[in-house]
């Protein structure tokens, strides 16, 4: 903490107490301030169709203050003049990765709602491992009666002991963005925003069947396609879905975007990019796509260490394990949950097997399905223990 920002904490704190928040009034935001997506974006269409609180969404975006001004709601940039107000006036700051998404010196002794950004396969290290008098008196100082949203009890403290200790009370409930897996009524509720809704027109023309492709994160910057070498592989994967009348959907994880700024896209990702651009039957999708507008569409998941497999689980649809680098990301960053024992999909070690197990699923769909059904369904039961995807969250700031 630096000398400016010791003075806008102080400056802060003193305003916290001098403006009164109000339980009627809530600021929401997603990403750092960068996106209109994932959790925060479903509970707050959830909340502005079936509540009267007054709703804020905070940004530090002009393309999504943009975008919401012209939808009519309610939005400011998250540091300006009226932000700033309504971010202290507010009693609950909702977000789905951390204070960051609103605004930190707005959130300060506001409860706090982190939704969360699903379920980490993958290890997470502690935010501070070592916390100083310094980090204990600033937590102490900021945070009042704060949750954390889970979908399962015995697995919540892998993501509640990466913030510091006590930050946190554990609620259970479901992730909102999944609710069009588990119940595509809400499709109609205008959840999805207009360039949403242009690709699912497009994927709803699609004859044959709709197969995602999401992997997680790496710190490599790379995710996609990893073991491929040759545009020729590509094109035999393009080749396959154009014989089928199907196609492939594909997202970069939101940190090997441009637009994040966390990591520089790899001449790797650049090479995938580039080809994919060539191919008929493969959906690239950008970075203002919310992944969870799309999943519920797919017949089929291909994905390695990502949260969307658990997520996926909900459909019971069948899942492929596409991973080439396990024995590297075993060691670093590791696994949280036994990798060996998910026997509830494919797994493809290189993208030749890839190839393999698709064709396996295009010769016998239903067979497909059958395979590792049971495992699925017992795993999905593992994690998600109810179909509450909104009622516990509002309990919260009744």
């Amino acid at each position: 903490m630096n000398l400016k920002r010791l003075l806008l904490f102080l400056f802060s704190y003193i305003i916290s107490f001098l403006i009164p928040r109000s339980k009627n009034m809530l600021v929401i935001g997603s990403r750092d301030g960068k996106r209109f997506a994932d959790n925060s974006r479903y509970f707050f269409f959830y909340l502005l169709k079936n509540y009267n609180y007054k709703i804020i969404w905070l940004t530090k975006s002009e393309k999504i203050e943009k975008y919401l001004i012209s939808k009519k709601y309610k939005v400011f940039k998250s540091n300006s003049l009226k932000g700033l107000f309504y971010g202290f006036r507010a009693k609950y700051h909702i977000f789905d990765y951390s204070e960051y998404d609103t605004n930190e010196f707005s959130s300060i002794r506001a409860s706090k709602i982190n939704l969360g950004h699903g379920i980490y396969i993958k290890k997470i290290q502690k935010r501070i491992k070592n916390p100083n008098i310094i980090n204990l008196i600033y937590n102490k100082l900021v945070n009042k009666k704060n949750y954390h949203i889970y979908p399962n009890k015995k697995y919540a403290w892998h993501i509640l002991n990466y913030f510091p200790k006590n930050k946190y009370n554990f609620a259970l409930s479901n992730f909102p963005r999944n609710i069009f897996l588990f119940n595509k009524k809400y499709l109609n509720s205008s959840f999805l925003t207009t360039k949403e809704k242009k690709i699912m027109n497009k994927l709803d023309k699609i004859k044959g069947v709709i197969i995602g492709y999401f992997p997680t994160w790496r710190k490599e910057g790379v995710d996609l396609f990893i073991d491929v070498k040759k545009y020729s592989e590509l094109k035999k994967l393009n080749d396959l879905l154009k014989k089928k009348n199907s196609f492939m959907v594909v997202k970069h994880h939101s940190n090997h975007f441009i637009e994040d700024k966390i990591h520089k896209l790899s001449k790797k990702n650049f090479f995938i990019n580039n080809n994919l651009r060539k191919l008929s039957n493969i959906i690239n999708l950008d970075y203002d796509i919310d992944l969870n507008s799309i999943l519920w569409k797919c017949d089929l998941l291909i994905s390695d260490y990502s949260g969307a497999i658990i997520d996926f689980l909900i459909t019971e649809k069948p899942i492929i394990l596409y991973i080439p680098d396990f024995k590297k990301f075993k060691r670093s960053p590791g696994i949280f949950f036994d990798y060996d024992k998910f026997h509830f999909g494919h797994r493809a070690e290189n993208f030749k097997k890839l190839l393999v197990i698709l064709n396996k699923f295009f010769k016998n769909n239903k067979k497909f399905y059958s395979t590792y059904l049971g495992k699925r369904k017992k795993l999905r039961n593992v994690f998600f223990k109810n179909n509450n995807y909104f009622e516990n969250i509002i309990d919260l700031i009744k």
